[in-house]
């Protein structure tokens, strides 16, 4: 229902109500990733540089909240499985979260029109997830 809901907002063009919906939902990735596509369109349409950046820190702080969520679910996997070690507390976290990510990256693909290069746009919106911002930033200060 909610990947239904969220292509007929796209397909009105209201792209920031789909970014809320996903909010809401817990799906951060799916709302980093619009957010990352609405930056980059405002770059390509040559609009405010720093419109763009802001988009693209709004993109980052999504990655992180999906990071944080990951984890979040990591530690609370570690912890029912009884008392570990650090090292094997956080092993388990990392194989979690790695496991958390490469689910979303499908989902991204499944669900993303534009097929596989939209696809690997929506992977690098979470690998790089503040140099956009960055680069808009530095461009801004020359």
């Amino acid at each position: 229902m909610l990947n239904k809901y969220a292509v007929r907002l796209l397909n009105k063009g209201q792209v920031i109500a789909a970014v809320e919906l996903y909010r809401k939902a817990g799906r951060h990735a799916e709302a980093a990733h619009l957010l990352a596509q609405l930056a980059e369109s405002s770059l390509a349409a040559r609009k405010s540089p720093l419109r763009a950046k802001k988009l693209f820190v709004l993109a980052a702080l999504e990655v992180e909240q999906f990071r944080q969520q990951a984890a979040d679910k990591a530690v609370g996997e570690a912890g029912k499985e009884g008392m570990m070690t650090a090292a094997t507390a956080t092993a388990a976290m990392t194989a979690t979260m790695m496991d958390t990510m490469l689910r979303t990256d499908a989902t991204l693909s499944a669900s993303t029109v534009g097929g596989e290069r939209a696809a690997k746009r929506a992977a690098r919106t979470l690998d790089n997830a503040w140099h956009g911002a960055e680069a808009l930033h530095f461009w801004m200060l020359g």
